[in-house]
């Protein structure tokens, strides 16, 4: 049987080769540096009233920032229960690192005056970032699935030189959903997980998968063009939100920014979690991780 050969469009720099329904997706990788940054996402609500000393938009201002400390003590009480580490010391430092923690409000849900025009609410969905751990916190972090989901993507090898196959893998410390993104030097965004062939977006905790395997049908082959590649792993205990993306043949080309992708995928589907806080309602948050590695193309 002759194979197929399909030329995408030239600015994606890459071949599908479809032989006997084995697709070739050629790729470069180098890994060169490889991060993580861990967060929670809820929902949460502030409220302010008026005084005779504060104008309008200062309440307004004193209900968001009020909300946004509602995010932060909901994503703290969360981490204090679900966590059960054997190292003291690094469980203090977890929540620790989410008592200084930074927020981001994703979405403003609803923002009203009540009838007398006296008192503001505000309620968000926000993302909260922990301060830093260290590497070897991580490390540790990876071996337990009652710590904060975390993450990882790493290539096979250090280095690659045109001609050879590369594979990726990824695992977490607890079961997540993920997608995993390659932006090439061009600036192509393309989603390699999950994928035509391999359409379940949910991954068991402590289990190392490998991309390509044989559900996938293609192989990935280092080929210019030179410049830095990025593979990016987004995770979460909830569903992630969707992405406008296109099937090019095993795989999908996305036809957003990266910036856009990542904001996409934190619309998550909040799962109510298991802790109540004092009104006897339970807190919904669900954890995230954000992994990538930096790739290089090296001459032979």
């Amino acid at each position: 049987m002759r194979p197929q050969i399909f030329i995408l469009k030239k600015e994606l720099n890459f071949f599908l080769i479809r032989l006997n329904c084995l697709c070739m997706l050629v790729l470069f990788f180098l890994s060169v540096e490889v991060m993580s940054a861990q967060s929670s996402i809820t929902k949460a609500q502030g409220e302010a009233c008026k005084t005779a000393k504060h104008t309008k938009l200062q309440i307004e201002s004193q209900a968001l920032l009020n909300a946004k400390r509602q995010a932060v003590e909901f994503a703290k009480t969360y981490v204090k229960v679900q966590t059960q580490v054997t190292n003291f010391e690094l469980e203090k430092d977890i929540i620790k690192s989410f008592s200084e923690a930074e927020v981001k409000v994703l979405s403003v849900n609803n923002k009203t005056w009540d009838d007398k025009q006296r008192c503001y609410s505000i309620s968000i969905m926000a993302e909260i970032f922990p301060v830093l751990l260290s590497q070897g916190q991580g490390d540790l972090l990876m071996t337990n699935p009652t710590a904060p989901l975390t993450v990882k993507v790493w290539t096979d090898q250090a280095q690659y030189h045109l001609g050879q196959y590369m594979k990726i893998y990824i695992k977490g410390n607890k079961p997540f959903y993920g997608r995993l993104t390659y932006k090439d030097a061009s600036g192509n965004l393309l989603q390699i997980l999950p994928n035509v062939n391999r359409s379940s977006h949910h991954f068991n905790g402590s289990v190392t998968y490998q991309v390509p395997d044989i559900k996938d049908n293609f192989e990935l082959l280092v080929e210019p063009p030179l410049g830095l590649e990025k593979l990016t792993l987004y995770a979460s205990t909830a569903p992630l939100g969707k992405i406008e993306k296109q099937d090019i043949g095993g795989i999908y080309k996305i036809s957003q920014s990266p910036e856009q992708v990542g904001f996409k995928t934190r619309g998550i589907r909040l799962i109510t979690s298991n802790n109540n806080n004092k009104t006897g309602k339970a807190n919904i948050v669900a954890e995230f991780d954000e992994a990538w590695v930096k790739t290089e193309i090296i001459k032979n």
